[in-house]
Protein backbone atom coordinates (compact mmCIF):
# COMPACT_ATOMS: atom_id res chain seq x y z
CA UNK A 1 0.00 0.00 0.00
CA UNK A 2 0.84 3.76 -0.57
CA UNK A 3 1.89 6.71 2.13
CA UNK A 4 1.37 10.10 1.59
CA UNK A 5 3.06 13.12 2.79
CA UNK A 6 0.12 15.40 4.85
CA UNK A 7 0.48 18.79 4.28
CA UNK A 8 -0.82 19.63 7.62
CA UNK A 9 1.35 17.96 9.87
CA UNK A 10 4.10 17.06 7.72
CA UNK A 11 3.61 13.25 9.12
CA UNK A 12 3.22 10.19 6.70
CA UNK A 13 -0.41 8.83 6.90
CA UNK A 14 -1.44 5.52 5.23
CA UNK A 15 -3.04 5.90 2.20
CA UNK A 16 -7.12 6.60 1.69
CA UNK A 17 -6.98 3.41 -0.47
CA UNK A 18 -5.19 1.05 2.03
CA UNK A 19 -7.57 2.22 4.96
CA UNK A 20 -10.75 1.65 3.02
CA UNK A 21 -9.68 -1.70 2.84
CA UNK A 22 -9.14 -2.65 6.15
CA UNK A 23 -11.41 0.19 7.64
CA UNK A 24 -8.81 1.72 9.75
CA UNK A 25 -8.80 5.61 9.64
CA UNK A 26 -6.20 8.06 8.55
CA UNK A 27 -4.71 9.03 11.94
CA UNK A 28 -3.95 5.86 13.83
CA UNK A 29 -2.20 7.70 17.04
CA UNK A 30 -5.86 9.07 17.59
CA UNK A 31 -7.02 6.12 19.98
CA UNK A 32 -11.06 8.32 20.04
CA UNK A 33 -10.95 8.58 16.51
CA UNK A 34 -10.22 5.10 15.74
CA UNK A 35 -12.56 3.84 18.26
CA UNK A 36 -15.64 6.68 17.06
CA UNK A 37 -14.46 5.83 13.59
CA UNK A 38 -14.83 9.51 13.33
CA UNK A 39 -14.53 10.70 9.33
CA UNK A 40 -15.26 7.47 8.35
CA UNK A 41 -18.52 7.20 5.89
CA UNK A 42 -21.14 4.37 6.18
CA UNK A 43 -20.89 3.82 2.43
CA UNK A 44 -19.81 1.26 0.61
CA UNK A 45 -19.40 2.70 -3.09
CA UNK A 46 -19.39 6.71 -4.15
CA UNK A 47 -22.66 8.00 -5.57
CA UNK A 48 -21.96 8.50 -9.54
CA UNK A 49 -23.89 11.05 -11.74
CA UNK A 50 -22.30 11.00 -14.58
CA UNK A 51 -22.58 8.22 -17.06
CA UNK A 52 -18.77 6.59 -18.13
CA UNK A 53 -20.44 5.97 -21.70
CA UNK A 54 -23.40 7.53 -23.02
CA UNK A 55 -25.78 6.02 -25.45
CA UNK A 56 -26.23 7.63 -28.84
CA UNK A 57 -30.21 7.34 -30.38
CA UNK A 58 -31.61 7.84 -33.36
CA UNK A 59 -34.63 8.98 -31.88
CA UNK A 60 -36.00 12.69 -33.53
CA UNK A 61 -35.40 14.99 -31.36
CA UNK A 62 -36.74 18.98 -31.34
CA UNK A 63 -36.19 21.89 -29.77
CA UNK A 64 -39.30 22.08 -27.85
CA UNK A 65 -37.66 18.71 -26.38
CA UNK A 66 -34.10 20.58 -25.73
CA UNK A 67 -35.69 23.76 -24.01
CA UNK A 68 -37.56 21.79 -21.08
CA UNK A 69 -34.49 20.23 -19.32
CA UNK A 70 -32.86 23.60 -19.71
CA UNK A 71 -36.02 25.61 -18.34
CA UNK A 72 -35.53 23.25 -15.21
CA UNK A 73 -31.56 23.69 -14.73
CA UNK A 74 -30.99 27.27 -15.55
CA UNK A 75 -30.45 28.43 -12.20
CA UNK A 76 -28.28 25.40 -11.20
CA UNK A 77 -26.26 25.91 -14.33
CA UNK A 78 -25.97 30.22 -13.97
CA UNK A 79 -24.53 29.10 -10.14
CA UNK A 80 -21.86 28.53 -10.80
CA UNK A 81 -20.98 31.58 -12.83
CA UNK A 82 -19.44 35.00 -12.42
CA UNK A 83 -19.27 37.96 -14.16
CA UNK A 84 -16.74 35.49 -17.18
CA UNK A 85 -18.88 33.12 -16.78
CA UNK A 86 -17.82 29.28 -15.38
CA UNK A 87 -14.32 28.25 -15.08
CA UNK A 88 -14.15 26.26 -18.49
CA UNK A 89 -14.81 29.53 -20.34
CA UNK A 90 -12.71 31.99 -18.25
CA UNK A 91 -9.42 29.82 -18.10
CA UNK A 92 -9.83 28.04 -21.03
CA UNK A 93 -12.37 28.64 -24.02
CA UNK A 94 -12.96 32.55 -24.03
CA UNK A 95 -8.95 33.93 -24.34
CA UNK A 96 -9.08 31.64 -27.55
CA UNK A 97 -12.62 33.21 -28.65
CA UNK A 98 -11.92 36.97 -27.98
CA UNK A 99 -8.86 36.03 -29.98
CA UNK A 100 -10.09 35.23 -32.77
CA UNK A 101 -13.04 37.55 -32.73
CA UNK A 102 -10.21 40.01 -32.65
CA UNK A 103 -11.35 44.54 -31.66
CA UNK A 104 -15.41 44.36 -31.28
CA UNK A 105 -15.06 48.20 -31.21
CA UNK A 106 -18.52 49.54 -33.07
CA UNK A 107 -19.36 45.71 -34.38
CA UNK A 108 -22.67 44.52 -34.37
CA UNK A 109 -22.99 40.97 -33.27
CA UNK A 110 -25.59 38.39 -32.52
CA UNK A 111 -24.97 36.09 -29.58
CA UNK A 112 -26.57 32.86 -30.74
CA UNK A 113 -27.62 31.16 -28.02
CA UNK A 114 -26.78 33.50 -25.80
CA UNK A 115 -27.99 31.68 -22.11
CA UNK A 116 -27.75 33.97 -19.13
CA UNK A 117 -26.17 36.91 -21.42
CA UNK A 118 -22.72 37.21 -19.69
CA UNK A 119 -20.69 36.79 -23.51
CA UNK A 120 -23.18 39.66 -24.48
CA UNK A 121 -22.04 42.12 -21.36
CA UNK A 122 -18.24 41.22 -21.75
CA UNK A 123 -18.01 42.37 -25.41
CA UNK A 124 -20.20 45.12 -24.75
CA UNK A 125 -17.87 46.42 -22.48
CA UNK A 126 -15.57 46.02 -25.32
CA UNK A 127 -17.72 48.32 -27.62
CA UNK A 128 -19.84 46.12 -29.34
CA UNK A 129 -23.18 45.84 -30.33
CA UNK A 130 -24.68 43.20 -29.08
CA UNK A 131 -28.01 41.27 -29.87
CA UNK A 132 -28.68 37.09 -28.01
CA UNK A 133 -30.74 35.07 -29.21
CA UNK A 134 -31.73 32.31 -26.24
CA UNK A 135 -34.08 29.34 -26.58
CA UNK A 136 -34.84 28.68 -23.10
CA UNK A 137 -37.43 30.90 -21.72
CA UNK A 138 -35.59 30.86 -17.78
CA UNK A 139 -31.89 32.05 -19.42
CA UNK A 140 -33.67 34.75 -21.61
CA UNK A 141 -35.61 36.28 -18.05
CA UNK A 142 -32.24 36.01 -16.15
CA UNK A 143 -30.41 37.81 -18.89
CA UNK A 144 -33.05 40.50 -19.21
CA UNK A 145 -33.09 40.52 -15.40
CA UNK A 146 -29.28 41.48 -15.56
CA UNK A 147 -30.21 44.06 -18.29
CA UNK A 148 -32.55 45.56 -16.71
CA UNK A 149 -30.20 46.00 -13.22
CA UNK A 150 -27.26 47.43 -15.27
CA UNK A 151 -28.95 48.59 -18.63
CA UNK A 152 -25.73 48.10 -20.99
CA UNK A 153 -28.36 48.05 -24.76
CA UNK A 154 -28.25 44.88 -25.46
CA UNK A 155 -31.27 43.24 -27.12
CA UNK A 156 -32.20 39.39 -26.32
CA UNK A 157 -34.75 37.48 -28.24
CA UNK A 158 -36.21 34.35 -26.87
CA UNK A 159 -36.11 31.75 -29.23
CA UNK A 160 -34.26 29.20 -32.15
CA UNK A 161 -31.06 30.18 -33.75
CA UNK A 162 -32.19 27.90 -36.27
CA UNK A 163 -35.35 30.58 -37.52
CA UNK A 164 -34.28 34.38 -37.07
CA UNK A 165 -37.05 35.81 -38.94
CA UNK A 166 -36.97 38.39 -36.93
CA UNK A 167 -33.07 39.68 -38.21
CA UNK A 168 -32.75 41.02 -41.66
CA UNK A 169 -30.15 40.09 -43.91
CA UNK A 170 -26.44 40.81 -43.87
CA UNK A 171 -26.99 42.86 -41.07
CA UNK A 172 -24.33 41.40 -38.48
CA UNK A 173 -20.42 42.23 -38.65
CA UNK A 174 -19.94 38.96 -36.36
CA UNK A 175 -21.91 36.13 -34.97
CA UNK A 176 -20.66 34.02 -31.72
CA UNK A 177 -22.22 30.68 -30.80
CA UNK A 178 -20.33 29.92 -27.83
CA UNK A 179 -21.01 25.97 -26.70
CA UNK A 180 -24.48 25.86 -28.70
CA UNK A 181 -24.32 24.01 -31.49
CA UNK A 182 -23.90 20.84 -29.99
CA UNK A 183 -27.17 20.81 -28.59
CA UNK A 184 -28.93 22.32 -31.15
CA UNK A 185 -31.46 19.57 -32.97
CA UNK A 186 -31.42 21.70 -36.17
CA UNK A 187 -27.74 23.34 -36.59
CA UNK A 188 -27.84 23.15 -40.41
CA UNK A 189 -30.92 25.48 -39.84
CA UNK A 190 -28.26 27.76 -37.82
CA UNK A 191 -25.37 27.57 -39.60
CA UNK A 192 -28.13 28.53 -43.25
CA UNK A 193 -29.12 32.12 -40.84
CA UNK A 194 -25.31 32.55 -39.82
CA UNK A 195 -24.69 32.94 -43.50
CA UNK A 196 -27.78 34.85 -44.18
CA UNK A 197 -27.98 37.52 -41.37
CA UNK A 198 -23.91 38.32 -41.90
CA UNK A 199 -22.70 40.87 -43.48
CA UNK A 200 -20.05 39.71 -46.87
CA UNK A 201 -16.60 39.72 -45.19
CA UNK A 202 -18.00 39.10 -41.39
CA UNK A 203 -16.90 36.34 -39.32
CA UNK A 204 -18.16 33.45 -37.29
CA UNK A 205 -17.06 32.18 -34.23
CA UNK A 206 -18.02 28.95 -33.10
CA UNK A 207 -17.28 26.73 -30.00
CA UNK A 208 -18.12 23.45 -29.19
CA UNK A 209 -17.53 20.70 -27.01
CA UNK A 210 -15.34 18.46 -28.96
CA UNK A 211 -16.46 15.57 -30.74
CA UNK A 212 -13.90 13.44 -29.25
CA UNK A 213 -13.55 14.54 -26.05
CA UNK A 214 -15.75 17.01 -25.04
CA UNK A 215 -19.13 15.26 -25.56
CA UNK A 216 -20.34 11.58 -25.64
CA UNK A 217 -19.80 8.77 -26.74
CA UNK A 218 -16.97 8.33 -24.39
CA UNK A 219 -15.54 9.27 -20.84
CA UNK A 220 -12.86 9.12 -18.62
CA UNK A 221 -12.19 5.39 -17.70
CA UNK A 222 -12.09 5.07 -13.86
CA UNK A 223 -10.48 2.67 -11.63
CA UNK A 224 -11.84 1.81 -9.11
CA UNK A 225 -14.78 2.90 -11.75
CA UNK A 226 -16.58 4.82 -9.10
CA UNK A 227 -13.97 7.27 -7.75
CA UNK A 228 -14.37 10.49 -8.32
CA UNK A 229 -10.49 10.99 -7.74
CA UNK A 230 -8.69 12.98 -10.74
CA UNK A 231 -5.69 10.56 -10.24
CA UNK A 232 -7.42 7.48 -10.52
CA UNK A 233 -8.63 8.60 -14.43
CA UNK A 234 -6.58 6.25 -16.46
CA UNK A 235 -7.40 7.24 -19.76
CA UNK A 236 -10.25 8.64 -22.14
CA UNK A 237 -12.39 6.51 -23.92
CA UNK A 238 -13.66 7.47 -27.46
CA UNK A 239 -16.33 4.84 -28.62
CA UNK A 240 -18.81 4.79 -31.37
CA UNK A 241 -17.48 7.79 -32.95
CA UNK A 242 -19.61 7.57 -36.50
CA UNK A 243 -23.23 7.05 -34.37
CA UNK A 244 -24.52 9.75 -35.01
CA UNK A 245 -27.58 11.34 -33.00
CA UNK A 246 -28.94 12.05 -29.67
CA UNK A 247 -28.12 12.00 -26.76
CA UNK A 248 -28.67 12.83 -22.48
CA UNK A 249 -26.39 13.69 -20.04
CA UNK A 250 -26.23 14.38 -16.41
CA UNK A 251 -23.54 15.24 -14.22
CA UNK A 252 -23.08 16.80 -10.80
CA UNK A 253 -26.75 18.27 -9.78
CA UNK A 254 -28.12 18.32 -13.32
CA UNK A 255 -31.75 17.05 -13.02
CA UNK A 256 -33.18 16.21 -15.62
CA UNK A 257 -30.56 15.31 -18.18
CA UNK A 258 -30.01 17.82 -21.09
CA UNK A 259 -30.20 16.61 -24.40
CA UNK A 260 -27.33 17.02 -26.69
CA UNK A 261 -26.73 16.18 -30.73
CA UNK A 262 -23.34 14.26 -31.30
CA UNK A 263 -21.57 14.68 -35.00
CA UNK A 264 -18.41 14.33 -36.41
CA UNK A 265 -15.66 17.35 -36.84
CA UNK A 266 -16.12 16.45 -41.03
CA UNK A 267 -20.19 16.57 -40.33
CA UNK A 268 -19.40 20.02 -39.08
CA UNK A 269 -16.99 21.35 -41.51
CA UNK A 270 -18.70 20.14 -44.06
CA UNK A 271 -21.79 21.70 -42.95
CA UNK A 272 -19.77 25.33 -42.79
CA UNK A 273 -18.11 24.42 -46.46
CA UNK A 274 -21.47 23.61 -47.83
CA UNK A 275 -22.82 27.03 -46.82
CA UNK A 276 -20.03 28.97 -48.58
CA UNK A 277 -17.93 30.06 -45.53
CA UNK A 278 -14.24 29.57 -45.57
CA UNK A 279 -12.08 27.86 -42.38
CA UNK A 280 -9.71 30.65 -41.88
CA UNK A 281 -8.56 29.39 -38.37
CA UNK A 282 -9.34 26.54 -36.35
CA UNK A 283 -7.73 26.08 -32.23
CA UNK A 284 -8.80 23.23 -29.50
CA UNK A 285 -8.30 25.52 -26.28
CA UNK A 286 -6.12 24.32 -23.25
CA UNK A 287 -5.58 26.14 -20.16
CA UNK A 288 -4.77 29.96 -20.78
CA UNK A 289 -2.12 32.10 -18.75
CA UNK A 290 -4.42 33.47 -16.05
CA UNK A 291 -5.51 29.92 -15.76
CA UNK A 292 -1.86 28.81 -15.09
CA UNK A 293 -1.25 31.48 -12.44
CA UNK A 294 -4.48 31.21 -10.48
CA UNK A 295 -5.57 27.53 -10.69
CA UNK A 296 -4.56 24.92 -8.63
CA UNK A 297 -1.55 22.99 -9.73
CA UNK A 298 -3.29 19.49 -10.24
CA UNK A 299 -6.28 20.89 -12.26
CA UNK A 300 -3.57 22.48 -14.21
CA UNK A 301 -1.65 19.66 -15.04
CA UNK A 302 -5.26 17.43 -15.62
CA UNK A 303 -6.68 20.19 -18.20
CA UNK A 304 -3.90 19.48 -20.07
CA UNK A 305 -4.82 15.96 -20.90
CA UNK A 306 -7.71 16.30 -23.65
CA UNK A 307 -9.18 19.20 -25.15
CA UNK A 308 -12.98 19.83 -24.22
CA UNK A 309 -13.72 22.20 -26.72
CA UNK A 310 -13.00 23.19 -30.11
CA UNK A 311 -13.17 26.27 -32.08
CA UNK A 312 -13.85 27.48 -35.69
CA UNK A 313 -13.22 31.10 -37.10
CA UNK A 314 -15.16 31.43 -40.15
CA UNK A 315 -15.42 34.08 -42.87
CA UNK A 316 -17.78 35.21 -45.01
CA UNK A 317 -16.33 35.51 -48.70
CA UNK A 318 -16.89 39.58 -49.89
CA UNK A 319 -17.99 37.93 -53.11
CA UNK A 320 -20.54 34.68 -52.93
CA UNK A 321 -19.77 32.03 -54.15
CA UNK A 322 -22.08 29.57 -52.89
Amino acid sequence: YWEYLCPTCGGWHQSLDYLEHTGGHPYPDKPDWEEEMRGLSPEQSLPIKWPTQVEVSEEVITDDDVVGPWNENAEYWVSGYDEYGDRNRKYQSDPVLFELLGPVEGLRILDAGSGNGYLCRLLTKRGAQMVGVELSERFFEIAGKYESEEPLGIRYHNGTISKLPYIEDQSFDAIVSNYVLMDCSDYEGAISEFWRVLKPGGIVVIVISHPCFGSPPGGWVRIPPDTKRREERVGWMVDWYFRRGSFTISWADIDPPLYGFHRTLSDYLHLFKGHGFVLTDIEEPSISDAGKRELPEHLVRHEFRVPWSIIFRLQKPLVNKR
